[in-house]
Parts: structure tokens; C-alpha cells; sequence
């Protein structure tokens, strides 16, 4: 009879760790969070000589120093990294956003097949990386490139 008091008690005790790991996966708010959307521009198409549209929405509890953006640029399992240049970006950064401010940019990809074509690298799709002061990352969604 010890034994299987025993072994209730195990599985109770792991059952409430489960429990609480679960509530806590689905009521946990980050302090910190940035909703990132990216739109080909009206008129541009979706190829490397066009113009994305960017809305950055603080949505979290704290405000964010939002320093300046990257961009992805990917094919299959490769993949070219740029910082974005402040002469191809329509905002200053860094920049800081208080809580439920929407801030909206322009980035133009004409700078990056360029330099691309130096490199023999022809990108399917653009992805967004915006870091804040602590080192946070928020992605938008990947957006496909034609060619």
C-alpha cells in the first residue's frame, strides 16, 4: 500500500508542475513586445526594385528604444544580412516608442540587389529584424521576392 500511496503522490506532484508550467505558457505577457507587419508598396510589385511599407506597433507594457533595423534576405537555406542604412529608411533611429505608439517607414530594396548581384545571390524572400536597447529581437513576417 506504501508503494502506491507513493506513486500518487509522484504523479500529483507532477501533474501541479504541468499545471502551472501550462498557466504560465499561456498567461505570460513579455513586458516587452513589438508587433512588425511589412507591405510591398502599392504600384511596386514584389520584386528588388520595389518599396516596403513597415508599421511597427508597441503592444507591450514598457516603452522601447528601438535601435536600427536589419534586413534578411534569404534563398533555401541561405541567407545575407544587412543593417539598414538611415538614406534608405523614411524614420530615424533609434527611436523611442511608448507604450501603444504606431510608427510607419518606408525602406526601399533598390540599395540591396546591387550588392547582391555583387555576391551571385538572388533572394526569394525579405524578412525585417528590429533589436531594442536590450538586445531583443522582433521579426516581421517573411515577406517572397519575384524575380
Amino acid at each position: 500500500m506504501n508503494n502506491l500511496s507513493g506513486i500518487y503522490l509522484g504523479l500529483a506532484l507532477i501533474g501541479f508542475v504541468l499545471l502551472v508550467v501550462a498557466l504560465v505558457a499561456i498567461l505570460y505577457r513579455p513586458a516587452k513586445r513589438l508587433k512588425v507587419e511589412c507591405i510591398f508598396k502599392e504600384g511596386t510589385g514584389n520584386s528588388m526594385n520595389s518599396t516596403i511599407l513597415l508599421t511597427l506597433d508597441n503592444v507591450g507594457k514598457r516603452n522601447l528604444k528601438i535601435m536600427a533595423p536589419f534586413i534578411r534576405f534569404s534563398h533555401t537555406t541561405h541567407s545575407k544580412l544587412f543593417t539598414v542604412k538611415p538614406e534608405l529608411i523614411s524614420c530615424r533611429f533609434p527611436r523611442m516608442l511608448t507604450i501603444g505608439e504606431k510608427l510607419s517607414c518606408e525602406l526601399e530594396l533598390k540599395h540591396y540587389a546591387a550588392q547582391l548581384q555583387v555576391h551571385s545571390f538572388i533572394p526569394t524572400h525579405v524578412k525585417i529584424i528590429f533589436n531594442d536597447s536590450a538586445g531583443l529581437d522582433f521579426e516581421s513576417h517573411t515577406l517572397d521576392l519575384k524575380a
